[in-house]
């Protein structure tokens, strides 16, 4: 069984050649990445670039990310991260702009010592509700994701969502605000307010 365990994630660069029989075929991986993610306004894009965002603003990238953990990314100094997104604009026509909606549901988490799953719960020490932001002029022209300026950042720590919310699956912008009296955070504050929350949740 050993030639079947996990696969970790090897870092490329982009550079590397799609190839047969050893054979260059002229195209390269990052061929592929534009291919794929060049639509960030879409939702599953988005979804990776808001995770992207964060772990950047918390110089944890040096650690790939990796689809079926039981949470988006780990800091430096060891916390636990969820990372949820939502926007106003989406990429296709809209009558009006969408009502913000985060998924904060429970769920199981494999655990390999037992070989069983474990009961439904929040597996992150704090999340972080990444909000492409509502623009003043109505001119989705002007949407533009990899323009941090553009986006909101809030910072809860999960013991307090657990708290407040429990088995709760889904969280509006208003809910989150209201129920979590939570403000946006500062790009450049995130890694300080993630470390905050944290000590936060670990007290209460």
């Amino acid at each position: 069984m050993s030639g079947l365990c996990a696969i970790p994630p090897a870092e490329k660069t982009g550079d590397e050649p799609f190839h047969s029989d050893g054979r260059d075929i002229g195209v390269q991986l990052t061929g592929f990445w534009s291919w794929a993610y060049s639509a960030l306004l879409d939702n599953v894009a988005r979804g990776v670039l808001a995770e992207f965002l964060v772990a950047y603003a918390l110089d944890a990238t040096k650690t790939l990310r990796e689809e079926w953990k039981p949470y988006d990314l780990e800091s430096k100094e060891g916390t636990t991260i969820e990372v949820k997104n939502s926007a106003y604009v989406q990429s296709w026509c809209q009558e009006k702009y969408s009502m913000p909606e985060f998924n904060i549901k429970q769920r199981k988490r494999w655990i390999e010592k037992t070989g069983k799953w474990s009961t439904p719960q929040r597996h992150s020490d704090v999340y972080v509700f990444c909000l492409l932001a509502e623009l003043a002029e109505n001119d989705k022209a002007k949407i533009d994701p990899m323009d941090v300026g553009q986006w909101e950042f809030y910072v809860v720590s999960t013991s307090e969502i657990d708290h407040r919310l429990g088995e709760q699956k889904t969280l509006t912008l208003k809910s989150l605000k209201r129920k979590l009296s939570v403000e946006p955070t500062p790009y450049d504050e995130l890694a300080q307010e993630v470390e905050r929350a944290k000590r936060w949740g670990a007290s209460g």
